[in-house]
């Protein structure tokens, strides 16, 4: 069992452990079992590893110049290597796009980690997508990618379709042809590149087994290092120390274990502290590891790490341990070159259409491709049942024979250890069809594997004469095959040209041999058109100055006199002996440009016909829209436009708008053209469009006559309007060399549907003018009524707020006269009062001209029976004077229309008014709802105004009576006064004469006698006495302003105190806590002092006389700006909220509150009351939390004229 690693050695997962998984790929063969390197010469394995070097490196250029996008992901599908066509359809650099995923350029939201689980489970993938670069450009990708194509590392290869998608929409036809002529010969390509692979495998195992025999070689050189582990301390050679970068002669590097653990790379540090740990345990003979250690310079160098315990201590615990340190760096670079190229090539395995199998040493089938199922049409299964020179394959000669197992390419190549390439041979399918293959075959140079076959379905195609022998023969060939001419140009250091590489597309193209182009290099710039010279070596320069790709479309002139459009890119190189190296390729898009032309010209037509719609929906003036309609389609046809109107009342078509007229012609705008016995306006009606291709063939005689004054070309396309010919469109073209084309007369058509959208628009537009006209003027009679309606609110709320404010029946009267004559303009307007006990109307105010004035007029109710009896049940009338039998009051009555309206409560009639107005003018709703609105607003006021007199009549006898129970109290006082001296006299006297007989104890005595105790009520009742009597008088004093103020400066911080001495003892007595609380800066208050201890005096007897034992009376003094507030305040006491406003009426006192027992009047407080007020303030109580506070507000100054107390009180109520 391992032990459990400690806080130092974090654990680490030993399943997927890198150094077990490159020993497992490193090739056996270079490798003894005693791990030595095999007899063989150097020199010559440094040359074989030279080449296969060579050989990489052409790979690598192919996976650096090939044309798709290829890109490289790890197990999280974060990309992690990609050529520079991948970047460029990204639109990224290398760096932005290395850690990205598809789904950061996908145009739609995905769960993109479920995504990637099942791809890797599917194992590959094809299809679409919408690629979105970061600048916003939207690009249609197609992609096919595999999964763990090498161990944990997933291939997708990817090509740019937008354009060639826009093309098929517009040129289905052209694309098909090019896209299958594309795809034979990527068939091809992917068929030689499928050949490559066995080589690359083999190049693999040779280079892996050539590095392990370098390591083994310069072993002797490694560094080394010796760890005494209980000291930490650790050796380290001087080689070691200069594979870092540092100087084994100093001691820049210590001799502590930190030295080494703090330089590991933070990625590989558990993992290789746990190596170590397992090791130490004794768990592993040897301890191997590969990780990064940073040098001197910060970089990280790879190291190869193995070392042995040597010594342990009796218990076995590790003492010392001794080891070497091998820098792989450049190895580790190389093993990932090689793992990339392993990666791009199995990829290439699985997604080629080319059908590859792989046999083991025995010739039995143990691994085929998705091509090879498709093309032989056997499951992967069957294959790997049968062996290759089995007589199941069924596999025919090319004239049909059968042909022998010991024939076969496969069987060939596998026997005869050679390779077989290029052999055509036909395959019958289980479904008895044929299937002809070109059949490759080569052996594999490792143990238990036997040959590649590779299929190449040729049943298309029976002769094939591609013959590859090595590698850049069929690269070449593969260039040959293809539609654009792939080339490799280089510009040496003299400024020279001359064609590494120059594929037989160039002899289509320019129309020059190969050799020709090849001998002359400079043919490729004479041959370009002259306009686009100048571009065209701008590019070239642009690319040579910076190396950046190079770019252009041009122009060429071929030997027989064609203009070509070409497509060149192409990725400069600079070479090690500073030649500059082009790979690109040219394509000849001419047809690719006509059909951008014909694009540019349907865009083109979008664009007018979107102007022509936008007049249109800018503007309804048909002249306008008419005008701009013409004016675009004449510049687009080159040709004359007209629009013409068809009248059907004048039997004819008459011309509106004519644009681009053709020359030498007469206006046109002066031709009406006959509808009767017209065959072309017969058309027209019909809504059919007339097409004249040349006027000369014009036989009927009404347009016989037209078209010798107007030649060329006619079009004729029918405007309608509800179904209904309105006119006509009428396109014209001198000369009839060219027909009218259908894009023409499609476009002629949209145009003429536009317009009878137009002429629709402009119609409904007029109608909607008409409604509009109407609702205006029913607007306008509405918000006539609406202000009429608002200017008698206005009235009404005048008068409301008239007869309100004023209480004077004589002024509410006039007041509702006087607006409702003004605001209705009536001849007259009259109120009246009715005497119901004597069956009178007294005319009372009116509005009216002198000469007609009837005030004061009374007028009997039996005078007109019917009309009052109407009034008097709340019925108002409008009539006209000769309803009236009687003889009317005004003279003007006899040419009036007359409106009466009673005025009238809930408790009878009070009156009514009337109006006059010429009898023509009737009183309408309005004017009838207002006036009935002011009788009853009036009604209402002279109710109030007759109430408020009786309410003043109450009033004055009330003040009456108290004025005489005033001057009863006031007699009564004085008259009690004068006895009362005298019986406080006696009592004086008697209480001095008592005490000399020795009759009443001395003050102090612990035993009171009888008599004393009846001797002391008759002093307390007498002293009550003459408290109340005076209470009285003063409350009468007061009441009469007849007590004068003396007013004077008053410091309250030296004043209040000398009021509260009396009682500090009291208080302490009764056990209560008096507190006085004054503020520093509390400003002297102008006052009658003498008034105002009063007050504060009878706020603290009370306080005193009503707070519980234990309780506390706080007094307080704080001010504002102008305003003094004291308060007095005492806990323990308990008032109801409605008990706090009574407190300070006369005579009363709240019950169940005098703990002490001392009784009172119930004046105390009324009289607080008053002379707060004397004094100009006012006070208020408030009881809160078992506190009641008794709050007083007073002014700090007095101006000179409040020196009264009435002028006081009003002075700071305002």
């Amino acid at each position: 069992m391992l032990s459990q690693p400690s806080d130092d050695f974090p654990h680490v997962d030993l399943s997927d452990n890198e150094v077990c998984r490159d020993k497992s790929l490193l090739p056996q063969p270079l490798i003894s079992q005693a791990g030595g390197l095999r007899s063989r010469d150097r020199p010559a394995l440094e040359n074989e590893i030279e080449d296969e070097t060579t050989a990489l490196s052409y790979l690598r250029a192919f996976f650096e110049e090939v044309v798709d996008a290829m890109a490289i992901a790890d197990d999280s599908g974060h990309y992690i290597d990609a050529n520079p066509a991948a970047c460029e359809l990204f639109g990224v650099s290398l760096d932005d796009l290395l850690g990205r995923c598809i789904a950061d350029f996908s145009q739609i939201e995905f769960d993109f980690p479920s995504a990637w689980q099942q791809f890797l489970e599917k194992g590959r993938e094809r299809g679409e997508f919408t690629l979105v670069r970061p600048d916003g450009t939207v690009r249609e990708v197609e992609y096919a990618a595999t999964a763990h194509f090498v161990p944990h590392r997933h291939l997708s290869v990817l090509r740019d379709m937008t354009e060639r998608r826009q093309l098929e929409r517009q040129v289905q036809a052209l694309n098909q042809d090019l896209e299958q002529q594309v795809q034979q010969r990527t068939a091809d390509l992917l068929a030689a590149n499928a050949m490559l692979q066995a080589t690359n495998q083999r190049l693999q195992a040779e280079i892996r087994q050539r590095e392990r025999a370098e390591i083994a070689l310069e072993c002797a050189e490694d560094g080394v290092w010796d760890w005494h582990i209980p000291t930490g301390t650790l050796w380290l050679s001087g080689a070691w120390k200069q594979m870092l970068g540092y100087d084994d002669r100093t001691d820049e590097i210590g001799d502590r274990l930190q030295e080494w653990s703090r330089r590991l790379h933070p990625d590989d540090r558990n993992r290789v502290l746990w190596e170590t740990e397992i090791h130490l345990a004794g768990h592993t003979p040897l301890f191997r590891s590969e990780y990064r250690l940073r040098d001197k310079h910060g970089a990280w160098r790879w190291i190869l790490d193995r070392g042995k315990v040597v010594e342990r201590d009796a218990t076995g615990a590790p003492l010392r341990m001794i080891g070497t340190h091998v820098d792989i760096t450049e190895r580790k670079h190389l093993e990932e070159s090689l793992r990339e190229s392993q990666q791009k090539y199995q990829t290439l395995f699985e997604i080629l259409p080319v059908g590859v199998s792989i046999t083991d040493a025995a010739g039995r089938v143990i691994e085929v491709n998705p091509a090879s199922e498709k093309i032989l049409g056997i499951s992967a299964r069957e294959h790997t049942r049968r062996t290759c020179d089995g007589t199941t394959w069924n596999v025919l000669h090319a004239d049909g024979s059968p042909m022998p197992p010991d024939r076969y390419a496969s069987v060939k190549a596998l026997r005869e250890g050679q390779t077989i390439l290029g052999q055509e041979q036909g395959v019958r399918r289980p479904d008895g069809s044929v299937c002809w293959v070109s059949v490759s075959a080569a052996p594999i140079p490792l143990e238990h594997y036997g040959v590649a076959i590779a299929y190449v379905d040729i049943s298309n195609r029976k002769a094939a004469e591609i013959a590859l022998r090595q590698s850049e023969l069929r690269l070449l060939e593969i260039s040959n095959s293809s539609p654009a001419n792939i080339y490799i140009l280089v510009l040496r250091q003299d400024g020279s040209l001359y064609i590494e590489h120059m594929s037989r597309a160039i002899e289509e193209i320019l129309e020059y041999s190969v050799a020709e182009v090849i001998a002359n290099p400079n043919l490729l710039v004479e041959c370009i058109h002259p306009d686009d010279r100048a571009t065209y070596e701008a590019a070239v320069q642009r690319s040579l100055v910076g190396l950046e790709p190079f770019y252009c479309e041009w122009r060429v002139m071929t030997p027989s006199g064609q203009v070509k459009w070409l497509k060149g890119s192409s990725r400069p190189k600079q070479r090690d002996n500073g030649d500059v190296a082009w790979y690109g390729v040219v394509l000849d898009i001419s047809d690719l440009k006509a059909a951008e032309t014909a694009l540019q010209r349907q865009a083109y037509q979008e664009r007018m016909l979107s102007e022509v719609v936008r007049a249109i929906r800018s503007s309804l003036d048909l002249n306008t829209i008419f005008t701009i309609s013409a004016a675009h389609i004449a510049e687009f046809l080159q040709g004359e436009v007209a629009i013409v109107q068809y009248l059907p009342a004048e039997r004819c078509w008459r011309h509106l708008v004519v644009h681009n007229q053709l020359p030498n012609t007469p206006d046109k705008l002066a031709f009406d053209i006959p509808d009767t016995d017209n065959p072309f306006a017969e058309q027209l009606k019909r809504l059919q469009i007339v097409q004249i291709d040349n006027t000369t063939t014009i036989q009927d005689p009404i347009n016989r006559r037209l078209a010798e004054v107007f030649p060329g070309a006619w079009l004729l396309v029918p405007i309608s309007a509800n179904g209904e010919v309105w006119g006509s469109l009428t396109l014209s073209r001198a000369g009839s060399e060219v027909a009218w084309q259908a894009e023409e007369k499609k476009l002629a058509k949209r145009v003429a549907d536009q317009l009878a959208i137009a002429i629709q628009q402009s119609n409904l537009h007029q109608q909607v003018q008409r409604w509009a006209a109407t609702l205006e003027q029913q607007v306008r009679e509405r918000t006539a009524e609406l202000q009429q309606a608002l200017e008698f609110e206005a009235v009404l709320k005048r008068i409301t707020d008239k007869v309100r404010d004023s209480l004077d029946e004589r002024k509410i009267l006039q007041a509702v006269v006087q607006e409702l004559g003004q605001t209705l303009r009536v001849l007259c307007c009259d109120t009246a009062l009715y005497d119901l006990e004597h069956r009178t109307s007294t005319i009372y105010c009116e509005y009216a001209a002198a000469d007609q004035s009837a005030a004061g007029l009374v007028l009997p109710m039996e005078d007109h029976p019917q009309l009052y009896t109407q009034l008097l049940q709340g019925v108002g009338q409008q009539f006209c004077h000769r309803c009236l039998e009687v003889q009317v009051s005004r003279q003007l009555m006899h040419d009036s229309a007359i409106l009466t309206q009673p005025i009238r409560d809930d408790q009878g009639s009070l009156g009514d008014i009337w109006l006059l107005r010429p009898r023509e003018q009737w009183f309408s709703e309005p004017e009838i709802r207002l006036v009935q609105q002011v009788a009853n607003q009036c009604a209402i006021a002279l109710r109030q105004s007759r109430l408020y007199q009786a309410a003043q009549a109450q009033v004055t006898e009330l003040q009456r009576l108290n004025r005489l129970k005033d001057d009863f109290l006031s007699t009564v006082s004085h008259e009690l006064r004068t006895p009362m001296a005298s019986i406080k006299l006696a009592t004086d006297l008697l209480e001095v004469y008592l005490r000399q007989l020795g009759l009443l104890p001395e003050p102090g005595q612990s035993t009171p006698t009888l008599l004393s105790q009846y001797f002391q009520i008759l002093e307390d009742e007498g002293q009550r006495e003459i408290s109340l009597i005076n209470d009285l008088l003063d409350l009468t004093r007061l009441d009469a302003d007849a007590e004068p103020l003396i007013l004077s400066p008053l410091t309250l911080q030296d004043w209040l105190p000398h009021v509260l001495e009396p009682f500090w003892e009291r208080a302490q007595r009764q056990q209560q806590q008096l507190t006085l609380s004054i503020t520093p800066d509390l400003p002297p208050i102008v006052t009658d002092a003498s008034l105002l201890q009063r007050v504060l005096r009878e706020l603290l007897t009370n306080a005193c006389k009503y707070t519980p034992t234990g309780e506390a009376i706080e007094v307080s003094a704080t001010a504002t700006a102008t305003l003094l507030n004291l308060c007095v305040a005492n806990t323990g006491v308990d008032v109801p909220a409605t008990e706090c406003d009574r407190i300070f009426d006369r005579f009363y006192r709240i019950p169940n509150l005098d703990p002490w027992k001392h009784g009172g009047t119930g004046l105390g407080l009324a009289l607080v009351k008053k002379r707060v007020e004397y004094l100009g303030g006012m006070i208020w109580a408030e009881c809160e939390s078992r506190r009641l506070s008794l709050r007083i507000q007073l002014p700090l100054e007095r101006s000179p004229q409040c020196q009264n107390p009435q002028a006081l009180r009003e002075n700071f109520q305002d």
